[in-house]
């Protein structure tokens, strides 16, 4: 009663306004449902942010030489709906063709040609990572990257990419393919002396003892899981392991979010089990979904068609 009675004298005399619905933006920055560039273009979908990939071909012309028209005008066109964009460089993604620089296989850049297996039935072609001029080159464009681009407002996260399969971090089922460490440890040390305000992402959580992963736990980055929803919950299984939650306690760094953004896509298997591309969600998404520590800067890229 006496909390009733209070209430009541704070609102007497007070005079009646009737007020009218306003649109206002999403009020979100850096955090949510991240559609990709091109299907933003044709839905209102209420975001802050949208996400594309970027070959590394198109940006990189030969030493010294850069082409940012493409993600200029992407950056523009975000832009102008009021978004930031995140984005990702990658030197080879299946089924887009070769992909790395002219100019790097000119000077004697080593590129295989394989096929994808069920998982992912496309051509690939993989540069020599550990070809001492292609490590200079991704050290080199990192750098002009990160000089460009960081703290620029117009963007939101980078994701590290360059390596791997869509810039993925990995070339399964193609293992022989990956970089070494050593190769990992150079690009994760551009990226740090590159970016010292953008916030950028990695694929993989892992410690020191990791047995593919150059360790990044201690160092300054967030997390992306590029397989959100499908390989993200520890099952206990040991044939499990590469999943994101089991890395990331691995790595011991399971309190990451609270520093650092953690991110992501939802792929093709997020939706049902009867339909990958249905709306209706698959209840191991939901589940996992429910579990995923957020931080105040998470995200998740709707991945709704191939980018």
């Amino acid at each position: 009663m006496r909390i009733l009675i209070l209430l009541a004298g704070l609102f007497h005399g007070a005079e009646a306004r009737e007020y009218q619905y306003a649109p206002a933006p999403v009020d979100n920055p850096l955090k949510g449902f991240v559609p990709y560039v091109e299907s933003a273009r044709n839905a209102d979908f209420p975001c802050a942010m949208e996400f594309r990939y970027f070959a590394l071909d198109e940006l990189m012309k030969g030493w010294g030489r850069y082409d940012w028209t493409p993600l200029e005008a992407t950056l523009e066109e975000v832009r102008g709906r009021g978004r930031q964009l995140c984005f990702r460089v990658y030197a080879e993604y299946p089924g887009k063709g070769n992909r790395v620089p002219e100019f790097l296989e000119d000077e004697g850049v080593k590129v295989a040609r394989w096929e994808g297996d069920y998982t992912y039935e496309a051509t690939n072609y993989t540069p020599d990572y550990e070809s001492p001029i292609f490590r200079k080159a991704m050290k080199e464009f990192i750098a002009a990257l990160g000089e460009k681009y960081d703290g620029d407002e117009r963007v939101g996260f980078v994701t590290i990419g360059l390596l791997g399969s869509w810039g993925e971090w990995h070339n399964y089922p193609r293992n022989d393919l990956w970089a070494s460490k050593t190769v990992q440890g150079e690009v994760m040390d551009a990226y740090e002396e590159a970016f010292q305000k953008t916030r950028v992402l990695l694929r993989y959580p892992a410690g020191k003892n990791d047995s593919v992963y150059e360790s990044n736990s201690e160092r300054s980055f967030g997390y992306h899981d590029d397989s959100f929803a499908w390989a993200t919950l520890d099952t206990g299984k040991e044939e499990d392991g590469w999943y994101f939650v089991p890395k990331l306690k691995k790595a011991k760094a399971e309190d990451r979010w609270k520093r650092q953004p953690i991110g992501g896509s939802c792929g093709r298997n997020c939706g049902s089990p009867a339909s990958p591309a249905s709306p209706i969600p698959n209840p191991r998404t939901l589940r996992s979904v429910s579990k995923k520590p957020m931080s105040p800067g998470s995200w998740i890229a709707v991945f709704s068609k191939p980018a």
